[in-house]
């Protein structure tokens, strides 16, 4: 079943405003990025918030890097952290993009290193019940679906996931429409932005504006029962959201 989230980082409105705007528009949950705490209190005003509009917090943003040594020590106490803080409040998925080794690393040895750190997160995630989710991107090692399968396949870990992002996919010359069919059983979370692709500009453009087909993807993940949160991505503004959402409830009715 495809539930509907937004992504408010960089939105500079409350936490409780952020909550009170998703139930305002009818949507599920909330993706919450490691930015979002700042605060002592941060994480008592999610939870009630969450609470006292019914919406969801599953998944959490935290970005660490999985191919450079230099950022190893604080980037496994950030993962340790994370999912010490965000289990009690109910999230169930931490996803991160891979990131990018320094200059003058040979490939292998990056693909050495950040199958290491990628079971060994995997593994401390799975200690805390929580799923780790990475996300292909454009702009990071692991920036196309052949190169995240066969991260995934080297380490081979169950509670290894991905987050699927269509857009990202799109961009990096993947068909997401095709991709579902090789990932649907590891799928754990979603982004829904927008992209087109040409010689002269490969990039993301508003939802409803590119060439991503949301309403076959959503059949696809139909087709295959993927219960997945499909968060809104990239919005500063609340018209921004609001004109997304308005394609997508489009897009929902022709299913």
């Amino acid at each position: 079943m495809i539930k509907i989230g937004y992504k408010p980082v960089g939105m500079r409105i409350s936490i409780t405003e952020k909550v009170a705007f998703a139930k305002e528009l009818g949507l599920d949950a909330i993706e919450i990025n490691s930015t979002d705490f700042k605060n002592a209190n941060d994480e008592s005003e999610w939870a009630e918030a969450s609470q006292k509009y019914g919406i969801l917090l599953k998944s959490y943003a935290v970005g660490v890097d999985l191919c450079n040594p230099v950022y190893e020590e604080t980037e496994t106490a950030t993962v340790i952290d994370a999912a010490k803080r965000i289990k009690p409040m109910g999230m169930d998925m931490m996803l991160t993009r891979s990131m990018w080794p320094y200059n003058g690393v040979p490939q292998k040895d990056t693909w050495a290193y950040t199958i290491k750190k990628t079971r060994e997160f995997a593994a401390i995630c799975a200690d805390y019940g929580i799923k780790l989710a990475l996300e292909v991107d454009h702009g990071c090692f692991i920036h196309t679906l052949e190169r995240a399968q066969v991260l995934m396949h080297y380490v081979d870990h169950d509670n290894l996931y991905l987050n699927y992002d269509p857009a990202n996919m799109y961009i990096g010359g993947a068909d997401p429409l095709y991709a579902i069919s090789i990932i649907k059983d590891k799928i754990a979370g979603g982004h829904i932005k927008d992209a087109i692709y040409r010689s002269e500009y490969k990039g993301e453009t508003g939802v409803g504006y590119g060439e991503v087909d949301y309403v076959a993807i959503f059949r696809e993940l139909n087709k295959y029962n993927v219960d997945v949160v499909m968060h809104y991505e990239h919005f500063k503004l609340k018209d921004e959201v609001r004109s997304a959402h308005k394609h997508i409830v489009s897009v929902m009715k022709k299913l």
